[in-house]
Order: C-alpha cells, then sequence, then structure tokens
C-alpha cells in the first residue's frame, strides 16, 4: 500500500524565501536581536483533499522598521506567492495556490510594524515508506 505525508512546506518556504530576499531574514521563530525586516511563517492545519493532495496554510509574517517598509517586504513576498507560473516551493509541489491580502497588524509585544497574509497553497502528498 503506498502511503503518503504532508510536505515539510514550512521549511522549504524559509529556503524558497531566503534564496528569492536576499539580505532579508526567513524564519519560523522570531529572531532574538530584531533586523530592519524579516519575514516569520507559521504552518497552518491543513486538510487531505484526495488521494493526493492536501490543503495546508502558512501564515506569513513580514516585520519592519517602519509601516512603510513592512508594507514594501508584504507586497513583494504576496507577489512572489501569487505568481501564476508558481508551481513549486523547495521540495514541495503546487498545483493551486491563494494568498489573503496583507493586513496592518503591528506586534504587540514589540510595537514593531507587521503585515500578515495566509497562502493557502494546493500541494502535492509526499510518497512514504
Amino acid at each position: 500500500m503506498q502511503r503518503v505525508a504532508p510536505s515539510p512546506i514550512e521549511q522549504d518556504f524559509v529556503t524558497w524565501a531566503t534564496t528569492a530576499l536576499p539580505g532579508v531574514h526567513v524564519s519560523t521563530r522570531v529572531p532574538t536581536s530584531l533586523p530592519a525586516q524579516f519575514v516569520r511563517v507559521l504552518r497552518g492545519s491543513g486538510v487531505r483533499r484526495n488521494l493526493s493532495q492536501s490543503s495546508p496554510s502558512l501564515v506569513v509574517e513580514c516585520w519592519g522598521s517602519t509601516d512603510a517598509q513592512a508594507w514594501s517586504l508584504a507586497s513583494r513576498v504576496w507577489a512572489l506567492l501569487s505568481a501564476p507560473d508558481l508551481d513549486r516551493i523547495g521540495s514541495t509541489w503546487l498545483s493551486d495556490a491563494e494568498c489573503t491580502e496583507p493586513v496592518n497588524f503591528p506586534d504587540a509585544a514589540s510595537g514593531r510594524p507587521r503585515y500578515v497574509f495566509t497562502f493557502y497553497p494546493l500541494t502535492i502528498l509526499e510518497e512514504r515508506s
């Protein structure tokens, strides 16, 4: 019997976005020492759609020193994820994807500007033995 599992899209996003956004810190954690701008991604829940596809969600947080800088970073990342030819993020294959629009949601603890949106890809499940 063939077994499948969700793809490591959170880790794949970090690697992919680090390459796509030179000079921008990308991680699943907020750095101890906050850089001028950075992206944090968190994998949300998802559901298996059929025998070969899953629909996870990724919460994408784009931080900056100013609202304008945070917005600029969010719009860059949003544009990359909304590209019509995006069919892969690292080892994760996509068959479709959509994003909510970025929302101004400053960090409550630090007061730093931050825009947040959710990415909803339709991914291909990975074979596991």
